[in-house]
Formats: C-alpha cells, sequence, structure tokens
C-alpha cells in the first residue's frame, strides 16, 4: 500500500524540480524547447547533488527526505528567481506555432516514438550484463546504505566502484523516491 503515495510523493518531487529548472533555464535566455531541455538537465543536476549532499549524513536515499530537498529546491527557486515570462504554456505554444507542417509532423511523431519506447521498455525491461555486475548492484547497494556516490566493493578485479556515478546516482534518486527495502549483497553469484 505504499507504493502509491510513495510513487506520488517521487511525482511531486519530479515536478518540483523540473519547476525549479524551469526558472533557471529562464535565466539563460533560452526559449521553447530549448528552455524545457535545459530544464530537464538542471533538474537531474539538482536530483543528483542533493543525493550526494544527503548521502553525506546517511540520508542519500529515504524517500521522505529526497522529495523535501525538491520540495525545498523548487521553494528557494520560486521565491528568489523571477517568474519566467512568458508563461511556460505560451511560451511552448508559441514555439509550436512557429513551426513549420513538417516540423509539427516530426515533433509528434518523435513524441510518439518516445512515449512508445518508454512504455515498451516499461513492460519489457532488459537487464544487460554490464548493468547486472555494475550499475543496478551499485544503485542496489545505494538505496540499501542511504550513501549514493560512495566506492561500492562489487568486483575485486575490476574497480567498477571508482568509475564516473552521475547516472548511477539519479537512478538512485529514482529508486529511492519510489521504494524501499531494496537488499543487496555484493560478492560474485551472491543475491
Amino acid at each position: 500500500m505504499t507504493f502509491v503515495p510513495l510513487g506520488a510523493l517521487c511525482a511531486l518531487a519530479i515536478a518540483a524540480l523540473f519547476g525549479a529548472g524551469w526558472r533557471v533555464a529562464a535565466r539563460t535566455g533560452s526559449t521553447g524547447l530549448e528552455r524545457a531541455v535545459a530544464a530537464a538537465v538542471l533538474a537531474g543536476a539538482a536530483a543528483v547533488s542533493e543525493a550526494m549532499a544527503l548521502g553525506l549524513i546517511g540520508l542519500g536515499s529515504s524517500p521522505v527526505v529526497l522529495p523535501l530537498a525538491a520540495g525545498a529546491t523548487w521553494w528557494v527557486a520560486r521565491n528568489n528567481l523571477p517568474v519566467p515570462r512568458p508563461r511556460p504554456r505560451t511560451e511552448l505554444a508559441a514555439w509550436w506555432r512557429r513551426l513549420s507542417p513538417r516540423g509539427r509532423l516530426g515533433v509528434g511523431a518523435l513524441a510518439g516514438a518516445a512515449i512508445y519506447l518508454v512504455a515498451w521498455t516499461l513492460f519489457h525491461p532488459y537487464i544487460s550484463l554490464d548493468a547486472a555486475i555494475y550499475h543496478d548492484p551499485e544503485v542496489a547497494i545505494w538505496v540499501q546504505s542511504g550513501d549514493p556516490g560512495s566506492v561500492a566493493p562489487l568486483n575485486y578485479d575490476f574497480p567498477f566502484g571508482n568509475y564516473p556515478v552521475t547516472d548511477e546516482v539519479l537512478l538512485t534518486w529514482a529508486a529511492a523516491s519510489r521504494a524501499r527495502g531494496c537488499r543487496w549483497r555484493s560478492g560474485p553469484l551472491r543475491q
């Protein structure tokens, strides 16, 4: 029963981070789709920064603290940055109107393909060997420990724990915001 509230809290946290990212992106002078992409990148960067900072005190995978940090980020952006003008809906509608019919068809096709790809991936997940020995175990260890970004001993022969980890920290943020009770033991063929 806790999946739905935690999932809703995760969605609110993503919206809060995107809202804060939108305000920051508005300060760059970008417009339309460029501003939306910049806002998504800034939201991801904020999520990673928050998870790593909270990981220093063992709260980097808390399903309550991470959304609260996202809300705090939104609140700070809302109270310290001007309201983006024009409003997002108006700006995106103007961007859409400036597209040629062929451009609109292309954007619609890309959006449809992206939605299909996300839906297909959700219903047909594929875990490659690389993900099974490095990416997913690291995320699972960090969700369990509450310390994303720390060096996780995954393999004796290769220093996987020393690789760049921005994507894994972002996956930890998403996994920790939605679920609890992830268990993983590092070591060969132990689970």
